[in-house]
C-alpha cells in the first residue's frame, strides 16, 4: 500500500522538549525526511526518472518563483458548481501520489507552523526540491523567540545531507547509510505516514494557493491505524502537487496541528547542480551527525562523565529506583536523562541539557513557582511534566503516571529537591 510522508513522529517524549526543539523538527526537518511537499511515492512505489541534470541556473540568489509554466496533468475534472458535486476526493489523492512523475523541479517559498491550543511557532524557508532525492532549504524568519538551534540551510543530495547553524556557525553531516537525520533533534525515530486507506476523503471545493487554482480535500480517520486524525490538502489542479498541508494529530492527550504553505511556487525551472551541494564555511565547526549520538548507560556516574556538567541527585518517593541514562551529545548540545521506576511502571524521568531555554514546550502549560524559580508545568492525561532554566541549562522532570498513581505534587517536590 502506498503512503504518503509528511513529517517526523510525535510520541510522549515531545513533551520532553521545548518550542524550539519542536521547530527544529517541524521547520527543519519537514524535507531532509522526504516529506510530501519534498516529492511523493508513486502508488507504484517507483521513483520519478531522473532524468538528465540540467545546467541551467536557479540560485539561491536567482529565479523567478512567481509562476512558470507547469506540466499537463490527468487531475479529475471538477464541478465547480454550488450543489455539492465535484471530482472524487479519493482520485484526487491518488493524483497527487502521482504527481512526482511529472514534476521535475520545485522551487518556491514556504511557511510552516506548528499549534497546540494557542501556542504556535512559523518559520518561512526558502525551498528547491528535484525529485527524488535532491532538496535545498534556506531559512528566511523565523519567531524570534524560536531563532538559534534551527539550521539556517539544509541541503540534501539522498546520500549525504548537511545542516548549518549560521548563528553557531556550526555544521553537520550526516551520511544517509549510517544515520537517520530526520531525527537528528530529539528521539522522535520514526516518520508519520498518511495511508489512503485509512481515510475518509471528501473534496470540499477549489481555492486559491501562491496565486494558483487548487483542489480542496478533507480527510478524517476511519480506523485506528491512521496516526492523523483529520486534515486537509490543498492540491493544485494543473500538477496535482499539494501546495498547502494541514496536519492534525493527537499526541500525549494534546491537539496538535501542523501547516505547511506554499506562499509562491515554480514548476520544472531548471535548478543549477550547485544549489544540492554544500560546502562549510572554512572556520565552521563540522561534525559527522553519527558522532552525535548518545549512549545508554547502566550508572549515573558513567553518565556524568559523558557530558560536560553534573547531573542532579533528586529526592524521589519511596519505591523509586534508578533504571538507566542516557547521555552524551546531539545536534542540540549535551544532554542527559536519568529514569527512576516504581513497581507498578510508573517513571519519573530527570533531564538535563544545553539546549536552555525558559518558554514553555508547545503542549500548553501554566507557570508555577519551584523553590523561588520560575518554571512550567504540563498535565497532559496523568502524565506531569515540570521545566526551568537555571545557568543556561534546561531541566525538566517528567513523571509518566501508568494508573494515575502520580500526583503533581510529588513531581513538584522532586523538581524543588533539584533547585539550588
Amino acid at each position: 500500500m502506498s503512503t504518503v510522508t509528511f513529517m517526523p513522529a510525535y510520541t510522549s517524549q515531545l513533551l520532553m522538549i521545548g518550542r524550539r526543539a519542536v521547530l527544529v523538527l517541524a521547520v527543519a526537518c519537514l524535507l531532509v525526511t522526504a516529506g510530501c511537499l519534498g516529492g511523493l511515492p508513486s502508488e507504484n512505489g517507483a521513483d520519478a526518472d531522473d532524468g538528465e541534470t540540467a545546467n541551467e541556473t536557479a540560485t539561491p540568489e536567482a529565479g523567478d518563483r512567481d509562476g512558470g509554466e507547469t506540466p499537463d496533468s490527468d487531475t479529475p475534472e471538477a464541478d465547480d458548481t454550488d450543489d455539492g458535486t465535484g471530482p472524487d476526493a479519493d482520485e484526487l489523492l491518488g493524483a497527487a501520489l502521482d504527481a512526482r512523475e511529472s514534476i521535475d523541479t520545485v522551487t518556491g517559498t514556504m511557511t510552516v507552523t506548528s499549534t497546540s491550543g494557542e501556542q504556535s511557532v512559523t518559520g518561512t524557508q526558502e525551498v528547491w526540491l528535484r525529485p527524488p532525492d535532491e532538496q535545498r532549504t534556506e531559512l528566511v524568519e523565523v519567531e524570534a523567540d524560536a531563532a538559534g538551534l534551527e539550521p539556517t540551510v539544509t541541503v540534501t543530495n539522498g546520500t549525504v545531507t548537511w545542516l548549518y547553524f549560521e548563528d553557531e556557525n556550526r555544521v553537520v553531516r550526516a551520511d544517509h547509510a549510517q544515520s537517520s537525520l530526520g531525527m537528528a533533534a530529539s528521539a522522535l525515530e520514526t516518520q508519520l505516514q498518511l495511508d489512503p486507506s485509512n481515510l475518509d476523503a471528501t473534496h470540499d471545493g477549489t481555492a486559491t494557493v501562491a496565486g494558483r487554482d487548487v483542489h480542496v480535500v478533507e480527510f478524517t480517520a476511519d480506523t485506528e491505524e491512521a496516526t492523523y486524525d483529520s486534515g486537509t490538502l490543498w492540491i493544485d489542479r494543473e500538477t496535482n502537487y499539494p501546495l498547502k498541508q494541514e496536519m492534525t494529530l493527537s499526541a500525549g492527550g494534546e491537539e496538535l496541528t501542523f501547516e505547511y504553505e506554499f506562499e509562491a511556487v515554480t514548476f520544472d525551472e531548471p535548478i543549477d547542480d550547485d544549489v544540492f551541494a554544500f560546502d562549510p564555511p572554512a572556520d565552521a565547526e563540522v561534525r559527522e551527525f553519527s558522532e552525535l549520538t548518545p549512549e545508554q548507560y547502566d550508572s549515573i556516574d558513567d553518565a556524568e562523565a559523558a557530558v560536560p556538567f553534573d547531573l542532579p541527585e533528586p529526592d524521589l518517593p519511596e519505591g523509586y529506583t534508578f533504571q538507566t541514562a542516557i547521555a552524551g551529545e546531539n545536534i542540540q548540545g549535551y544532554y542527559a536523562s536519568l529514569q527512576y521506576r516504581n513497581e507498578n511502571g510508573t517513571s519519573i524521568m530527570v533531564t538535563v541539557s544545553e539546549s536552555a531555554t525558559d518558554d514553555s514546550p508547545l503542549f500548553e502549560s501554566e507557570p508555577v513557582e519551584i523553590d523561588g524559580v520560575n518554571a512550567t508545568i504540563t498535565t497532559p492525561e496523568d502524565n506531569v511534566r515540570i521545566a526551568w532554566t537555571d545557568d543556561e541549562l534546561a531541566y525538566t522532570v517528567f513523571g509518566i503516571s501508568v494508573n494515575g498513581d502520580l500526583s503533581e505534587e510529588t513531581v513538584i517536590e522532586v523538581a524543588e529537591s533539584i533547585v539550588e
